[in-house]
């Protein structure tokens, strides 16, 4: 290689180490989170955030904060026109 930051062979060397430990560290962080979301998304932890969920929903809709958007919640889809104007969505 003639161009670029590493243009030597111990400097691609050391850039392949460094390359190597932040793709392992890339790959920690992936599992990591991979497995937590496996973890709480299901059984009794998954029931209890989607508990806090709609608990800080419910909050910030009665503050004022967010608008009721019922498209965007499990289980809470506008099934007739009066639904969808009152989110303010036009009809389909």
């Amino acid at each position: 290689i003639t161009w670029g930051v590493w243009t030597s062979p111990a400097a691609q060397k050391k850039a392949l180490g460094i390359c190597t430990i932040f793709g392992v560290g890339l790959l920690f962080v992936g599992l990591t989170g991979l497995v937590g979301m496996m973890q709480v998304g299901s059984g009794e932890a998954y029931a209890e955030a989607r508990e806090i969920e709609d608990r800080m929903y419910e909050y910030r809709v009665q503050a004022g904060e967010v608008r009721p958007d019922g498209h965007k919640r499990v289980g809470e889809h506008p099934e007739t026109e009066d639904d969808l104007e009152e989110l303010d969505m036009p009809g389909h």
